[in-house]
């Protein structure tokens, strides 16, 4: 697992993330520890189930890093990595029906986000290998976007220090594989 991350508004499920391309959302109610009449809020709050079963099982059949729910719990964002957010929207009837939420998939420009969390109901921000915040907005039609970064050194490379060249030619490190003088390392000229 990646990362595990209990919704916010009841605490009655647990949502996962894996290597194997998985986010999965169990139950997570104990009568022993929960209480069935607290003031649990959002679509998971009428789970009173016993804890273990799996509710959603969403797949982005890759290495999923991360995942976050959002203030409400109605929406669970996870990032892939092959540079993909994932936006899934709940709500109390599609959990009583176990209506799978149809998965929002969102394309950037950029490298794998690694961690980030809603700020809002309908704004995320991730980071990882661009380090920079990226942000990811939720549109009135339900459709979200990346709008851009923090930084404003986003959109510039900086100069590489690492090429085919960087190790006189010899195979460090990459056991058998040959960089081509194509491969390099693109940073960029960030603020981070």
């Amino acid at each position: 697992m990646t990362a595990v991350r209990f919704d916010p508004g009841s605490g009655r499920v647990v949502a996962s993330s894996s290597c194997d391309g998985s986010v999965i959302i169990t139950r997570s109610y104990k009568d022993e520890h929960d209480d069935a009449d607290s003031t649990a809020t959002g679509p998971f709050a009428a789970m009173v189930e016993e804890a273990g079963t799996v509710l959603f099982r969403l797949k982005t059949n890759v290495w999923n890093n991360t995942l976050s729910w959002s203030p409400s719990g109605a929406t669970l964002a996870y990032a892939s990595h092959d540079c993909e957010m994932h936006f899934s929207d709940f709500t109390a009837e599609m959990v009583a029906s176990k209506t799978k939420p149809v998965s929002k998939r969102v394309v950037y420009n950029g490298n794998p986000v690694l961690t980030g969390n809603f700020i809002s109901e309908n704004t995320y921000i991730g980071c990882g290998f661009d380090n920079v915040p990226l942000i990811f907005k939720k549109a009135a039609d339900g459709t979200w976007s990346f709008t851009g970064s923090l930084d404003p050194g986003f959109g510039r490379a900086k100069a590489s220090m690492i090429n085919s060249n960087a190790f006189g030619g010899r195979t460090v490190f990459f056991d058998g594989a040959q960089l081509d003088g194509n491969t390099m390392m693109q940073p960029k000229e960030t603020l981070h």
